[in-house]
């Protein structure tokens, strides 16, 4: 079955978080081997991974005016990594508050509606957002039946 559920208001919170940033402009980069390490090296430090991956991207302007696209990856884990080795970071916590979320289940090049459907959202009810968002992959067994919940934060009153 396919669908999006939405709500316009919604919170997440990570705990223990180790993640890495994607270094997008290098066509060498290999995710699937990073991620790999990144499973081997929480392993090597005693803990272990809680829940599933998430994506989390920004935008950013350059000095130049270009816009450049940041994106991490992040585990949970049971414990929490202290001074991780490069290119690893750690974080105690990330909270997520005053987000627009969907929960979209289907396959997974279809995901770019569970976005639509926030901004969408966004749009019709004058919402600005703060140009991140979350991608928390719950259940990737299914190929074809994803179950990925996406979190774009609203931005701040000034």
């Amino acid at each position: 079955m396919r669908k999006i559920t939405f709500s316009p208001d919604k919170s997440m919170r990570l705990n223990n978080v180790i993640g890495f940033e994607a270094q997008v402009d290098n066509p060498k980069f290999d995710m699937e081997m990073m991620l790999l390490k990144m499973q081997s090296y929480v392993k090597t430090r005693g803990t272990n991974q809680v829940g599933p991956l998430v994506q989390h991207m920004r935008l950013n302007a350059t000095e130049q005016g270009t816009i450049r696209v940041q994106e991490e990856f992040l585990f949970q884990c049971s414990d929490f990594i202290s001074n991780p080795e490069p290119p690893f970071y750690s974080k105690e916590s990330i909270a997520v508050r005053n987000a627009m979320y969907s929960r979209f289940v289907g396959p997974q090049e279809k995901l770019k509606f569970a976005f639509d459907k926030i901004y969408l959202e966004a749009f019709e009810d004058d919402i600005e957002l703060n140009g991140e968002n979350y991608v928390v992959f719950v259940n990737n067994d299914d190929p074809d039946h994803r179950m990925i919940d996406v979190f774009v934060p609203k931005r701040e009153a000034e």
